[in-house]
């Protein structure tokens, strides 16, 4: 189902995760709302104290407040994309979240790398999620509050 590192399809208002390993030094990240060779967003993976956008931060636009995850552990990254809403959840933890980003809320996801080190994926997972107007309104608690979804696919 990849074709050049992303899935053949575009999604829009959905949650995503899987688990990741990275080896020392590992720089990558999950891409999405990706239209072309350019352009989305990522949700970073980059173990590394003291990083400007460590693990779970949305690149460039919230750094992540927590480093829930070391090098060589298996860990869960889990998001949400509805909209101009993305908030990230790191091993359970809450780590990111923004209201901001720039619509159209749809593009391809995929994995990208570009370091020495290796970053593992395994079980990724994805779903279509409606919100009620509850959650869309504050985006809390979306797993208990979502009106319609469907199962996660495997990608």
């Amino acid at each position: 189902m990849f074709i050049g590192g992303f899935i053949h399809e575009d999604f829009s208002s959905f949650e995503f995760q899987t688990y990741f390993r990275t080896t020392p030094h590992a720089n990558g990240g999950a891409l999405y709302r990706r239209s072309g060779p350019s352009g989305g967003y990522e949700i970073q993976i980059y173990s590394v104290p003291g990083a400007t956008n460590p693990t779970g931060s949305i690149y460039g636009i919230v750094g992540a407040s927590d480093l829930p995850c070391r090098d060589g552990e298996w860990c869960l990254m889990r998001f949400v994309s509805d909209g101009a809403y993305t908030c990230v959840w790191v091993n359970g933890k809450n780590v990111a979240e923004s209201h901001g980003l720039k619509l159209p809320d749809q593009g391809r996801l995929g994995f990208q790398m570009h370091s020495q080190g290796r970053i593992e994926y395994a079980d990724p997972k994805i779903k279509a999620v409606a919100l009620t107007a509850t959650a869309a309104a504050t985006k809390k608690n979306l797993t208990t509050k979502t009106r319609r979804s469907t199962t996660f696919l495997p990608v």
